[in-house]
């Protein structure tokens, strides 16, 4: 599915805080390890039955077939950082429950954010967003 090296995120494309934390990823990621797509193309996959539970108050990623959510999501993604981002990764010595439990906190009160809001890429970062697994 992802390329050896290259981590792809499944976000919820209707969430303002999940768009804008895409768009960060976009600009710090210069050397593209990160592929991104819409949740609903994961749950539609045969890759889906490898993810504990897709909800949509959680990112996922798929990085050397294994799917990964939550917390652990996260980390995944801090790992394929360039530093100084990278450093992030640090917090995997955190217990995952305790780590889960702060992003659920985060992820139930994602809403407040929510705005009408139509993501369309721009030219230059198309390639980067995925359509079909």
């Amino acid at each position: 599915m992802a390329k050896s090296g290259k981590i792809i995120v499944f976000f919820d494309e209707g969430c303002l805080m999940c768009n804008s934390f895409v768009r960060l990823l976009i600009k710090i990621d210069d050397r593209t390890r990160i592929a991104f797509a819409p949740l609903s193309l994961l749950k539609n996959s045969r890759q889906s039955k490898t993810c504990t539970s897709l909800s949509s108050d959680s990112v996922f990623v798929w990085s050397n077939d294994k799917c990964f959510d939550k917390s652990s999501a996260v980390i995944k993604i801090t790992e394929a950082l360039p530093y100084p981002w990278k450093f992030l990764s640090f917090f995997r010595i955190i217990p995952t429950p305790w780590r889960d439990r702060l992003y659920d906190m985060l992820a139930g009160n994602r809403k407040i954010f929510q705005k009408n809001y139509c993501p369309i890429p721009a030219n230059k970062i198309k390639n980067r967003f995925i359509q079909s697994l």
